[in-house]
C-alpha cells in the first residue's frame, strides 16, 4: 500500500478502494499496537526483576554487615547510606 497520494489522487478514488486503504492503515495501527503492549509488558516485567534483585541485595548486604559486626571486622562491601531500606 503506498501512502504517497495526494489528497486530489485520493478525492478521484473510488470509495471501494479507499475503504481498502483504510482497512490496511486500521490493520498496521492494530498490529503496531499489540507490539507496543508486548514491549511495555516485558519493560514492566523487566523493572519488577531489577527492583527484586535490588531489595535481595540490599538484604544480603545488611546480613554480611550484621555479621562482620558480630566478628568485629568490616564488612567487605558496604551499603551507601541512600541504599538501606
Amino acid at each position: 500500500m503506498s501512502c504517497n497520494h495526494s489528497p486530489r489522487e485520493l478525492h478521484q478514488m473510488p470509495h471501494l478502494q479507499l475503504e481498502a486503504m483504510r482497512q490496511q492503515l486500521l490493520a498496521r495501527i492494530q498490529e503496531a499496537s499489540q507490539s507496543l503492549e508486548e514491549l511495555l509488558q516485558e519493560r514492566h516485567w523487566l523493572r519488577e526483576q531489577v527492583a527484586g534483585r535490588h531489595v535481595t541485595i540490599a538484604q544480603l548486604l545488611r546480613v554480611q554487615e550484621a555479621r562482620a559486626s558480630q566478628l568485629g571486622l568490616q564488612p567487605a562491601v558496604q551499603m551507601s547510606p541512600g541504599v538501606r531500606r
